[in-house]
This record gives C-alpha cells, sequence and structure tokens, in this order.
C-alpha cells in the first residue's frame, strides 16, 4: 500500500505556532489585561458589576454546548456543560453561600482528565449523553450536598498522600488540557486555545469566591464569552472552510464574486489526470496531493485562493487584470511541474531521513496543472459570466494538452511533441 510523503505540503509547526490569533485569544487577553493592569478599567467594571444577572455566564455556556451538539462535537458539548457547572458552583444565583472551592476544582480537574478521552466529533449517542448527565449529577451533588462533597474530597485527597491541595489541584487541572494544549500547539490558535483560557478563567473564578472585588464575575463571563466566540468561528469554519485543504470553500467563493467589482480576474487551476492518480495510488494519497497543490495556491501573491470541488481550485484576483494574473499564474504552473512528489511505502520512517534521495521502492511522481484566466469586462453582469470564460479556458487547456495556462480569448499553444527517429 502506497502513502504520501509526509515531508511536503503543510505547514511547519513554526508556522503554526507563528498563525494570527484568533478572536477568542485577543479577547481573553485584552480583557484580562486591561482589568488586572489597568485601575481605571477595574473601577469601571466593579460598578458595572452588579447589574449584570448572575445566571448569565452559565446559560451562554449551556448555549455553546448546544451549538457544540449541533456540530456533533461532543467533547465541546461536555466541556461547556462542565464549565457551566463549574460556574454556578462557585456563585450559585440566589445561594448564601458556594461550595467548597476545593470540591469544585476537584470536580473541574477529573472531568477535564476524563473529557479528554472523548472522540473530537461525534454523533450524539446514549453513552455520550449519558456522560453529560453524569456531569449535571456531579454539580448537583456538590451543590445539594456540598459537606458530603467537602468531605469526599478531603478524604480522597488525605487517603492517596496528594498533599497540599494548592498544589495537586491546579497540576490536575493542567494535566486535563494537555489534550487540548497539544491540539492548540500543533494545529494553530483557535478553538483548543480558547479551552485552555476558559478552563483558566473558571478556576480564577473558584480561588476568587468571597472576594469583595468583582474579579469573580469577570472572569466568569470572560469565561463564557470566550468560549461562546471561539464556537461561533469554529461554525463559520465549518461553514466556510474546505476541512481537507484548509482553503475557503464554495460558500466563501461565492461570497467573494458576489463582492468582485471592477477590474479583477479569475483563474481555475485543475490537477491534471487526478482520478487516473487517485486510482493508482489510493485516497490518501491523491489527498495529500490536494493539500500540496492547496499550499502551492497559497503562495500567489495578490489573490484568494479557495477550493472549487474535486481538484479544480478557484483564484481570485481582486485587484490585478489579466497581465498581471498571467505572470503569477504561469509562475505557480512552473514551480508545480517543477517539483516531484514522492509515493512511499506504507513502511517509511515517521522521522524525516538525512537523505533526501528515494528509496528503493519509492516512487516519484509528477503533478501538473492546467489553467483558465478570463479578466473581468465591462459588460460582465456577475462575476458569473468572467468564472464561465475561465471555465472555458481551462477546458481549451486539457484540450491543448494539460500543464500549461490558458488565458480567454487567445488561442492556446499547440503540445509540443518530441521528435522521433
Amino acid at each position: 500500500m502506497a502513502a504520501p510523503d509526509d515531508r511536503t505540503g503543510g505547514a511547519t509547526l513554526a508556522r503554526r505556532l507563528a498563525r494570527r490569533p484568533a478572536p477568542s485569544s485577543w479577547l481573553f487577553l485584552a480583557v484580562a489585561g486591561l482589568y488586572e493592569l489597568s485601575p481605571a478599567a477595574r473601577a469601571s467594571w466593579d460598578q458595572l458589576a452588579p447589574s449584570l444577572p448572575a445566571a448569565g455566564p452559565p446559560a451562554i455556556l449551556l448555549v455553546a454546548s448546544l451549538f457544540g451538539l449541533g456540530f456533533h462535537h461532543v467533547r465541546l458539548a461536555a466541556l461547556c456543560t462542565l464549565l457551566a457547572a463549574v460556574l454556578w458552583l462557585a456563585d450559585p444565583p440566589g445561594a448564601t453561600a458556594a461550595t467548597d472551592p476545593q470540591a469544585v476544582l476537584f470536580m473541574l480537574a477529573l472531568n477535564l482528565a476524563w473529557i479528554g478521552l472523548w472522540p473530537t466529533r461525534a454523533r450524539l449517542a446514549w453513552r455520550w449523553l449519558a456522560g453529560l448527565l453524569l456531569i449535571a449529577v456531579q454539580a448537583a451533588t456538590a451543590g445539594l450536598w456540598a459537606p458530603a462533597a467537602s468531605s469526599l474530597v478531603a478524604g480522597a485527597t488525605e487517603r492517596f498522600g496528594l498533599g497540599a491541595a494548592d498544589v495537586w489541584l491546579p497540576a490536575g487541572t493542567l494535566l486535563g488540557l494537555l489534550p487540548w494544549i497539544a491540539r492548540a500547539v500543533l494545529a494553530g490558535a483557535g478553538l483548543p486555545l480558547a479551552v485552555v483560557w476558559s478552563c483558566l478563567c473558571a478556576e480564577v473564578v473558584v480561588r476568587a469566591t468571597g472576594d469583595p472585588s468583582s474579579r469573580q464575575e469577570l472572569y466568569a463571563w470572560l469565561a463564557a464569552a470566550v468560549l461562546l466566540l471561539a464556537v461561533a468561528e469554529a461554525s463559520y469554519r465549518l461553514a466556510y472552510t474546505d476541512e481537507l485543504t484548509g482553503l475557503p470553500g464554495r460558500r466563501a467563493l461565492a461570497d467573494a464574486l458576489a463582492h468582485a467589482r471592477g477590474d479583477f480576474a479569475l483563474a481555475i487551476v485543475d490537477i491534471d489526470h487526478f482520478k487516473s492518480f487517485n486510482d493508482r495510488h489510493g485516497h490518501d494519497v491523491g489527498d495529500q496531493v490536494l493539500r500540496r497543490v492547496a499550499g502551492e495556491l497559497r503562495t500567489v501573491s495578490g489573490s484568494g485562493a479557495y477550493r472549487h470541488g474535486g481538484e479544480e481550485f478557484v483564484l481570485v484576483f481582486a485587484r490585478a487584470g489579466p497581465a498581471e494574473a498571467e505572470q503569477a499564474l504561469e509562475r505557480l504552473r512552473r514551480q508545480i511541474s517543477a517539483r516531484r512528489f514522492t509515493v512511499r511505502a506504507a513502511d517509511r520512517p515517521r522521522r524525516r531521513p538525512a537523505s533526501l534521495k528515494p528509496a528503493a521502492g519509492q516512487q516519484q511522481r509528477k503533478i501538473t496543472v492546467s489553467i483558465g484566466l478570463a479578466g473581468s469586462r465591462p459588460g460582465d453582469r456577475s462575476a458569473l459570466a468572467v468564472l464561465e470564460r475561465a471555465d472555458q479556458a481551462l477546458y481549451r487547456a486539457k484540450r491543448a494538452g494539460r500543464n500549461r495556462l490558458v488565458v480567454a480569448g487567445r488561442r492556446a499553444a499547440p503540445t509540443r511533441r518530441r521528435a522521433t527517429g
């Protein structure tokens, strides 16, 4: 069985770490930084906090949990339910006293580690529903029988020799967050990092129990807002981003075409002989080829790359005509054609070897693309007319022999054949 060469395509770890932080991360850093560093911001919040409903943050997190279930993200739904329970126990609406902070933090640490074993995405089944109910039962038990819960945690601490709660509880929380931290590092800042921020906020809320300031209220609202914003970002990516290549998908392309105005150009890029390549080497290798080409498309300056479907991509040059776009696309075509794609055996080493020479049994394949380019005209009623001309140019490029760029309205160069004899 063949497998793709994982040394090519995809962003390096350094590039992933350098990605622009998500809005949820900016929200956490901005709000927490202002409150901790600015006395004026702290005083303003202290005046606003009493007018806010205490049940607001848990309610927001329960709404985020429903969004998670809607997207078959049972782990996210469980985490939102857990944080809602933690915030409710730390500051129960209408109650005279909160649950013992040590018991609440124990529940947070224990369930974080457990939820980390759940699948990232799965359809709601009885076992996942039972998990959500178990979290709710824990919260109800800790709230209704707070002395018994505190005694249970204290007994477990003494029996297992865990030492001071100020040491092992933060360590347990960090251990439960390790899967989310790993995903934040490997996949870039996004939902996993927002989960980390929200859990840190929840721990601050619990530890601030009894604090006369409004610190507890601030971090409760911040935990809910950060996670809700992250869920909105995730739903946007699910609707507008192609999961395989990471490029914007057809819906994002439709929005870009609807806003295209003035002098612009569109190009359709199609991978040559992709079906035969996919049939011969398998869909896993075909997916790697798609990611490889998508990575090359991202390097085209002055354009936006979109996955149109199958092996087709669209490049939108919003502020350039066909002349400027043609130069960039010809460089792209040559760049893709000049590089080789190595198909290796299934027993390939996981780490990149020092020697880049293909070993015995490995195959090196050439990837080429055909490109159709069209520019806007004064009589065009919409960008779809430009896209149709680009599609016709792509068809002509394939008929002329593939691995070439054809501009709409210009005759395609004939295929060059090698002399024989």
